[in-house]
């Protein structure tokens, strides 16, 4: 039997539509300062939940008391106007993914610091903790250095990867261990990478040399980038600012180390013809590290299977433990990495 059409049907239909519409945008909006069930298994934590200041402080002179000019409008952080002081987190943070989202003000200068440390008679923060700079790079044109996602005074940015004052830009900072003594420091803004160095306090290293070459110029303090840990900090600039979606999960003190001996250009997860007989392979593993980037942090446990001519070997990592497998290159094979 035909379904009838009738004038009612036709009144409500758009109604409906709109409903659903609405309904939808609500839901979206809602989704602001949530964290993806992704970022929850990896470990993540909000340091802003749209609705309080709670996890933030005053930085010097220390208080808990946040200035007015700090306000918190339609789910975000925001600064109104100059004389806010800086923010800084109650807690602090050695190595970590440092996830946000920003909106700057025309012309504005801004920037997000971290292991900031208050110990000290130095009120600027940015002689001492290396600054991820916010600026309006949309509307003025500065030197690399100063560009928003470069590392400020040490290292630029293109100049075309901020938006334009109104829309929100994507930041993030990840600092990991790289190794004895050594730090691994990386930028992305709106997707691109802009910064990627070794922090090797080693005299001959290239950071020992590139900060060196800018001290004089750019005033940075002996103890510049020293401390171990410390707060994040937001600072004021005297321009708007507003922040949302601020996100951070700590990192092992112990990462990954991946390595073919002697150095060779040759995938350890799987060993071909092409590797060098004599080389051997070493990895390592802890739980909330990934082996390779394809893998997710969610996983409990991994497993390196080597085969060779007289059999294979399997040596299992369970949480929370770490473990290393060597296998001579000249007998494996293959050596394959299995995640659980």
């Amino acid at each position: 039997m035909p379904i009838m059409k009738t004038k009612a049907a036709h009144t409500v239909y758009p109604y409906v539509l709109i409903f659903l519409l609405c309904w939808a945008g609500c839901v979206s909006a809602g989704r602001l300062n949530r964290l993806s069930r992704q970022e929850e298994k990896q470990g993540f934590k909000l340091l802003f939940d749209g609705n309080s200041m709670d996890q933030w402080r005053k930085y010097k002179p220390k208080s808990e008391t946040i200035k007015p000019q700090w306000q918190v409008i339609d789910e975000t952080l925001v600064l109104t106007a100059k004389g806010g002081r800086d923010l800084v987190t109650k807690e602090k943070f050695g190595y970590f993914d440092l996830r946000l989202e920003y909106t700057i003000a025309e012309k504005g200068n801004s920037g997000v610091m971290f292991r900031v440390v208050e110990e000290t008679e130095e009120r600027n923060a940015w002689r001492l903790a290396p600054e991820y700079q916010l600026y309006d790079s949309f509307n003025v044109k500065v030197r690399g250095d100063r560009c928003a996602g470069a590392l400020y005074g040490l290292i630029a940015a293109d100049d075309d990867l901020a938006k334009k004052p109104g829309e929100w830009n994507q930041v993030r900072i990840l600092l990991e261990p790289a190794g004895a003594n050594k730090e691994r420091l990386r930028f992305w803004l709106n997707g691109k990478q802009t910064v990627d160095i070794i922090i090797n306090p080693a005299p001959d290293s290239e950071w020992s040399k590139l900060l060196e070459s800018k001290k004089a110029e750019d005033h940075f303090d002996e103890g510049f980038f020293k401390a171990k840990t410390g707060s994040i900090l937001l600072q004021d600039h005297g321009a708007r600012v507003a922040f949302r979606n601020i996100r951070i999960r700590r990192l092992p003190k112990q990462n990954i180390s991946q390595s073919i001996i002697p150095a060779q250009t040759c995938n350890p997860a799987k060993l071909s013809p092409a590797c060098p007989a004599q080389s051997k392979i070493t990895i390592r593993c802890t739980l909330y590290a990934i082996c390779y980037p394809q893998y997710a942090l969610r996983h409990t446990r991994y497993a390196i299977r080597t085969t060779a001519e007289g059999g294979s070997r399997t040596l299992t990592l369970l949480r929370g433990r770490d473990f290393e497998s060597r296998a001579s290159a000249s007998s494996a094979t293959s050596a394959e990495l299995t995640v659980f």
